[in-house]
């Protein structure tokens, strides 16, 4: 089922300790998103009346405003009338995005965002598919922040891929006119927000800027010397819990077993404490390694161990 390995990544020496497992398994292969369906979080469900000025909370506190025009079918019309029933997943830490297969790459490989937050977000009305004309969203911060916050929209991961984002119709935050977005920090129900007044899509919706410290940027590179964890059941992600950022290391090599970041064009920057995260779904299996490294030229080993499944949710969770 999967495997995780974790280790804080810093520019310098490098160095790496890990135990092995003598352990009999059967080969077992399934696509990647198959690999994290008993992983996701189950969502929270709410029941909102269509054609009502509503404002709801999630059970992390995110703010969802409701017009009375929020709501179409699939046909495009409004609906005016009955209840709506969302589901809703709040996004708060690099665990909740692992969990969900969600980075936070846009979707043309070209920035690195730090988030404040995302969603997923889905409705119907008896049964049938809803669609969003406009509506406000909140995402819940922990303080007072200047960060350049914008709306990004996220791929619905029909594929065996992560989730990756494009930035929504706003072009800076602020603006109130006609299709864009309203991105203002305020106090509401004792909960600091972002505020969006004009998201146009349900499914993955988030809250980020693009982070560029100015730094020189560097490849990162992970060796799985256990050749049955590879590309077809394994996948790793670079994070920075303080920021939010998680970055996928998706590059394979299958001759060396080795996973990198610069393949997809991707590079990160130098001297920051990163985390290393390796999943993997090997037969009924679980692993899990937990080391603290530092890494020069951001390369590391991992060689994880059994774990349980609880003790593997609430690693990732904890992130």
């Amino acid at each position: 089922m999967a495997a995780c390995v974790l280790g804080s990544v810093l520019l310098g020496s490098c160095s790496q300790s890990a135990n092995s497992a003598a352990t009999t398994v059967t080969t077992t292969t399934y696509s990647l998103n198959e690999e994290f369906t008993s992983l996701r979080p189950t969502p929270q469900y709410i029941t909102v009346n269509a054609g009502r000025d509503t404002v709801v909370y999630g059970s992390d506190s995110t703010l969802l405003h409701f017009y009375a025009n929020s709501f179409l079918n699939t046909s495009g019309g409004v609906i005016s009338s009955g209840t709506i029933s969302l589901a809703l997943n709040e996004i708060s830490k690099p665990g909740d995005y692992i969990l969900n297969r969600m980075t936070t790459m846009t979707t043309a490989l070209n920035s690195i965002l730090s988030s404040g937050g995302a969603i997923i977000l889905t409705a119907t009305q008896n049964g049938q598919t809803v669609n969003a004309n406009k509506y406000g969203v909140g995402f819940k911060q922990s303080g007072s922040t200047t960060a350049p916050m914008q709306l990004y929209y996220g791929d619905l991961n029909n594929s065996d891929t992560v989730t990756s984002w494009t930035q929504g119709n706003n072009t800076t935050p602020g603006t109130t006119t006609a299709a864009t977005v309203q991105g203002v920090y305020y106090t509401a129900n004792t909960t600091s927000y972002f505020y969006f007044d004009s998201c146009v899509a349900f499914n993955r919706v988030s809250c980020d800027f693009v982070f560029n410290n100015g730094a020189p940027l560097t490849n990162v590179t992970v060796n799985v010397p256990n050749t049955d964890f590879n590309s077809t059941n394994t996948e790793i992600y670079l994070i920075i819990p303080a920021i939010r950022l998680i970055v996928p290391i998706e590059g394979y090599d299958a001759t060396t077993n080795n996973y990198s970041i610069s393949p997809a064009g991707i590079e990160v920057p130098t001297g920051l404490n990163y985390e290393v995260v390796v999943i993997t779904n090997y037969s009924s299996w679980y692993f899990y390694e937990a080391s603290g490294l530092t890494a020069s030229g951001m390369g590391i080993t991992a060689v994880p161990t059994i774990a349980t499944w609880t003790g593997l949710i609430n690693t990732i969770q904890a992130l």
